[in-house]
């Protein structure tokens, strides 16, 4: 299995989207969602459909945020713990500009690989071949 210390977020899902075999890939993946809780929270955020995000349509320009030049593994996984990305929901009282600044402070937070993530947060869509929506719903239908 996967060595999953102290490693971004992204980096274990990108280990994950390179298994060639689809069975192996699976249980690789149903093992690092069982020992590592920030995971099955990422792939819902992306793939849940009840979980949207309120923030302004279309791509996010790199020129209103400044990518992060660390490395650190951590800060993704508070936020997850500490659930902010859910002020960013259509649900959530938070107002529309604050919801805005909270995702660029967010995408500016984490590391620059990470930011992947949260990016794929809005657009619905991993950026990892090997774990599209259809899939991941079929290898972890309780998620769902």
């Amino acid at each position: 299995m996967l060595n999953m210390r102290k490693k971004e977020l992204s980096v274990i899902l990108k280990e994950v989207s390179k298994i060639k075999d689809k069975d192996e890939r699976t249980n690789t993946l149903r093992w690092v969602c069982q020992n590592n809780g920030a995971i099955p929270k990422i792939l819902q955020l992306v793939y849940h459909d009840d979980f949207e995000l309120d923030l302004p349509e279309g791509e996010v320009p790199i020129t209103i945020w400044n990518p992060s030049n660390h490395d650190e593994f951590g800060i993704l996984y508070n936020i997850i713990a500490r659930r902010k990305l859910w002020n960013l929901t259509k649900n959530s009282p938070v107002s529309k500009v604050q919801k805005e600044k909270l995702f660029v402070d967010t995408l500016e937070s984490v590391s620059k690989n990470d930011s992947e993530l949260v990016l794929a947060v809005k657009y619905k869509k991993l950026p990892y071949k090997g774990l599209e929506k259809e899939y991941v719903k079929s290898a972890l239908p309780e998620l769902f």
